[in-house]
C-alpha cells in the first residue's frame, strides 16, 4: 500500500459545507491515508476564510501538538 510507505502523519481537513464527498469516500481516503477526517465550519475556502480561518489554525495546531 503506497500510504503504509510513508511514515508521515497526515491531518484530513474537511469544510462542512465545502466539497460535497460522500461519507464513503471520506471513509476510503482516511483508510487509504491512516488518518481521521474533521469537518469543520465552513465552505471549500474555510482555510482562507476570515470567519473560519481560525478553527482551521486551531485544528492544525492541535495535530501537530
Amino acid at each position: 500500500e503506497v500510504a503504509a510507505a510513508c511514515p508521515a502523519k497526515v491531518c484530513l481537513l474537511l469544510g462542512k459545507d465545502g466539497m460535497p464527498f460522500e461519507a464513503s469516500q471520506v471513509e476510503v481516503a482516511c483508510r487509504l491515508l491512516g488518518c481521521e477526517a474533521q469537518r469543520l465550519a465552513g465552505s471549500h475556502h474555510f482555510h482562507m476564510d476570515p470567519d473560519t480561518s481560525e478553527g482551521v489554525v486551531q485544528a492544525i495546531v492541535e495535530f501537530i501538538n
